[in-house]
């Protein structure tokens, strides 16, 4: 019974960890080309940024799980997430 609920295991760590990376590599991009610094405006305490911030992420999380739960592999998945953030 335990046995068989852990063979997703692998996979979901495998999704995980990519949507992580994707993830990372999506903020860290996307602070970069925004003429402001995102993360000084946030230590200021300036609502406007981080609202911003945080829809830029929910916006990009979404596709996100959207691919992760339609990918018919990793790679396939890997792909859609690095063409959701293109288009984010």
């Amino acid at each position: 019974m335990i046995l068989e609920s852990l063979q997703g295991f692998l996979p979901f760590i495998s999704y995980f960890v990519i949507g992580y990376a994707i993830t990372l590599c999506f903020l860290f991009v996307y602070t970069y080309i925004t003429p402001h610094c995102e993360w000084r405006l946030m230590k200021e305490n300036n609502p406007a940024a981080a609202v911003a911030f945080c829809g830029t992420l929910i916006g990009f999380i979404l596709p996100i799980a959207s691919a992760a739960v339609n990918a018919v592999s990793l790679v396939d998945f890997a792909v859609w997430g690095v063409i959701a953030g293109v288009c984010s």
